[in-house]
């Protein structure tokens, strides 16, 4: 588990007023992840009145469950300092990214850089370095949801209730690699823009293209941004060379270090295809 560190008095006293603020304009017996003002479907919050602090230390990842709505924390060594936070809606996720942050309090066991969560309408977190060295944590929504996100002390409070519009194919997931986009069904331009997060030896991902079964293409390696405190991002643009027009199931992952077996995440997608043009030649189109 994560270590958890004591806030300090002036921390305490005030988380307790900003709690008690709110408490006392919702009618009694009022969920508490249901009492924050700023829920929204899409976009950012506007977090700069509440910024405070200099954290650097992810600490601990909690989830609750209320009637009616679920409550994401993240627990910090001090105040969060500067945060954005979003709902992405055509990704399927909020993100909050900790532009001060860069260390993951893993302890002995380096899966707590995620969380599985299993709600009904949140289903995993995942803690992730971002290219610029700080850290970002995506909350994957399992379906419909609002999002309310509040700094409190030293923790980020992302509130979810039952709403808003509906959500993309889920990301393809396993234990080590997600892959954010594409998503399974799309229709995809060149160059084909591929991005996620993962945690694999030496920190490579390897992307390929496949065609009833056989790979096609050429495969493309590229280094994640960590592998060991948090999920390292990747993004990447394949070419027609790489990624082949047509149907093609676009693969993200890596090769085993003990036998050299392929494991990773597929999406079944149609490439932009390459027709003739008179005089032209080989042309690509979507």
């Amino acid at each position: 588990m994560l270590r958890v560190r004591s806030l300090d008095l002036l921390a305490v006293a005030a988380l307790g007023l900003v709690i008690f603020a709110l408490a006392a304009e919702q009618p009694p017996g009022t969920p508490v992840c249901l009492q924050a003002d700023n829920f929204r479907d899409d976009g950012d919050f506007d977090l700069s009145t509440q910024s405070a602090g200099s954290a650097l230390v992810i600490e601990d990842l909690r989830w609750s469950t209320h009637e009616e709505c679920e409550r994401f924390v993240i627990e910090l060594d001090g105040g969060p300092g500067d945060v954005d936070a979003a709902v992405i809606r055509d990704l399927g996720l909020v993100r909050v990214h900790l532009e001060e942050a860069i260390d993951v309090d893993t302890g002995d066991d380096p899966a707590t850089a995620e969380y599985a969560i299993g709600g009904e309408l949140a289903e995993h977190a995942y803690v992730v370095r971002h290219s610029d060295g700080s850290l970002y944590v995506d909350l994957h929504l399992a379906s419909e949801a609002e999002a309310a996100v509040m700094l409190l002390g030293n923790r980020v409070i992302v509130d979810l209730r039952a709403g808003g519009e509906s959500l993309p194919t889920r990301a393809e997931v396993d234990d080590s690699t997600v892959l954010l986009s594409p998503r399974e069904g799309d229709r995809l331009q060149y160059p084909l823009h591929v991005r996620g997060y993962a945690r694999h030896f030496e920190g490579e991902v390897v992307l390929r293209a496949a065609r009833d079964g056989e790979l096609v293409g050429e495969e493309v390696p590229v280094v994640a941004t960590d592998r060991a405190e948090a999920w390292g991002e990747f993004s990447v643009f394949l070419t027609a060379e790489e990624a082949p027009p047509g149907r093609i199931e676009l693969e993200a992952g890596e090769y085993s270090a003990e036998d050299g077996s392929w494991q990773g995440v597929a999406v079944g997608v149609e490439a932009g295809r390459a027709t003739v043009v008179p005089g032209l030649g080989a042309h690509v189109s979507p």
